[in-house]
């Protein structure tokens, strides 16, 4: 039988079919060979939210008494004052400004981190087409596209949020001029609020996965990554579409990328809540024992246990930057196959 050419694309290499643990393997060890893209993970998991959420085992809510005294006079007979809602609608404006000002800078951390996965080695064997960098123009038109990425995901947790925080304004306003009972204020919101917290957890999954999936789309049409694809419309509109069938199409794959990025992530920050509450105990009770500066070994103990919470603290950030550039790893690699 006499042999025939196969006709490929310059630049076109074979690829042999590899399943999730492959994928896995790569995108853990171009995370792991790279400190920058675990330096661009920490830094956007702290812009993402991340240093609130690591201030969680420290913070110290107030009472029922001391909120009612914060609230003062924007809480009357029937709810909540103009002068309220007037303070709210400023903070929120102020956030939206500074959040326009974050999402510009994880869409650069977006287009840096894939840049340095796909053109790292250990990614080689899960695409096809040779690391081409796009021109300077089509860089700016992609960083545009991907900061408008960022604002509709915004937008989208905007609107999966606003149930839970009406559910919860209504909820605290019940409860502080009705208590229903004798537990915490903040037990009771909780327990009022358990069906809309539940679909805000699920909306923000879904948000996320979209999202990721809607960025890779943008990045492998546009970057100059997969030559095949340079005839296809690069719009917003279109990769968003993508992004929203392609869980249709690939179901099992989809979600079990999404389910192992925030697994990472939990199981970093468990273990780091931890560590943060228990250096922060340590903190309190040296602190709070402590009756001057006199003696020495009282503050050598108090800059111990200080020492120990910025640790813990840095630990935390290293720790969440790595499964955070992990799961932004693992979407770049399972769209490149």
């Amino acid at each position: 039988m006499e042999s025939s050419r196969i006709l490929v694309a310059p630049g076109l290499r074979t690829l042999a079919d590899r399943g999730w643990r492959a994928r896995l393997n790569s995108a853990l060890a171009a995370v792991s060979r790279q400190p920058q893209l675990w330096l661009l993970g920490m830094v956007g998991f702290l812009l993402r939210g991340g240093a609130l959420i690591l201030l969680v085992p420290i913070v110290v809510l107030p009472t029922q008494v001391e909120a009612r005294l914060l609230i003062g006079d924007y809480l009357g007979s029937t709810g909540f004052t103009s002068g309220f809602w007037i303070l709210i609608a400023v903070a929120a404006l102020s956030a939206l400004a500074l959040s326009v000002a974050l999402l510009a800078v994880l869409a650069r951390i977006e287009l840096s981190a894939f840049e340095m996965l796909i053109e790292d080695p250990a990614t080689a064997d899960q695409h096809a087409f040779a690391p081409a960098r796009p021109s300077a123009h089509a860089r700016r038109r992609l960083l545009l596209r991907l900061f408008a990425i960022q604002l509709v995901t915004l937008v989208a947790l905007a609107v999966a949020a606003a149930p839970l925080v009406l559910a919860a304004g209504q909820k605290a306003f019940d409860e502080i001029v009705r208590p229903s009972s004798s537990s915490s204020i903040y037990a009771r919101v909780l327990s009022g609020i358990g069906e809309p917290l539940f679909l805000f957890l699920f909306g923000l999954v879904l948000v996320e996965l979209v999202s990721a999936l809607a960025s890779r789309e943008l990045l492998v049409r546009q970057a100059g990554w997969r030559a095949n694809l340079a005839g296809r419309r690069s719009w917003l509109a279109p990769a968003i579409g993508a992004a929203v069938v392609r869980p249709l199409r690939s179901p099992l794959r989809t979600f079990a990328t999404a389910a192992l990025g925030w697994a990472a992530t939990v199981a970093v920050l468990i273990p780091a809540f931890w560590a943060i509450s228990i250096a922060w105990q340590a903190v309190r009770a040296a602190f709070l024992t402590s009756v001057g500066f006199s003696d020495a070994r009282e503050v050598l103990g108090m800059v111990l246990v200080a020492l120990a919470l910025s640790g813990a603290f840095v630990l935390a950030v290293a720790l969440a930057g790595f499964a955070s550039a992990l799961r932004a790893a693992l979407w770049s690699v399972e769209r490149l196959r």
